[in-house]
């Protein structure tokens, strides 16, 4: 395990870079709204090629 700590670090690093770019942007909003609500999320108006960069 100790072999690929660094890998495991490096990915969770990468994994967390990610998921904060991604909160609160409109397929974020739109999801944690549509759940809220007990509907299903609406992603039609929303532009998801926008989803992330290259992390």
């Amino acid at each position: 395990m100790a072999a690929i700590k660094p890998q495991i670090d490096a990915a969770r690093e990468r994994e967390n870079a990610a998921f904060a770019y991604l909160m609160g942007r409109p397929a974020n909003m739109e999801a944690m709204v549509a759940l809220a609500e007990r509907r299903q999320p609406d992603f039609a108006a929303i532009d998801l090629v926008d989803f992330a960069p290259n992390f």
